[in-house]
This record gives C-alpha cells, structure tokens and sequence, in this order.
C-alpha cells in the first residue's frame, strides 16, 4: 500500500470514527432513539436505536471504507 493511500485511510477512518467517539461520550443524552433518514422535507421519516446509530453505523462504514 502506497503511503498516500494509508494517510488516505487513516483520515477517512479518523472521519467515521470521531463522531461515533462524540456519541459514546454523550450517550447517556442522547434518546433512545435517532433519527437517520429526512426525507425532502427535511421531517424524519426513518429512525434506529441508538446503540445502531452511534456504533453500527460507524463500524460497518470503517469495514466498508477498509474492504475498498
């Protein structure tokens, strides 16, 4: 793997994973659940538990991002 294509990963995976770090620290505020799809309103119109929102997500976008 190239060096560009390492610092390429690192941030992108410093992108994904630093709001997933923010969720984990303010857990306890967040409801239990969250709104992940606004449809062209800009209402909610799909939701997901929180523990999918803060941590699923995240993890499969990093599994995603490093399978590429």
């Amino acid at each position: 793997m190239k060096k560009s294509e390492k610092i390429k990963l690192t941030v992108s995976f410093l992108v994904i994973l630093v709001p997933a770090i923010v969720g984990l620290i303010v857990w306890n505020r967040l409801p239990d659940e969250l709104p992940i799809h606004y449809n062209y309103k800009g209402d909610a119109d799909n939701y997901a538990a929180k523990w999918f929102a803060v941590v699923a997500i995240p993890l499969f976008l990093c599994l995603f991002r490093y399978a590429q």
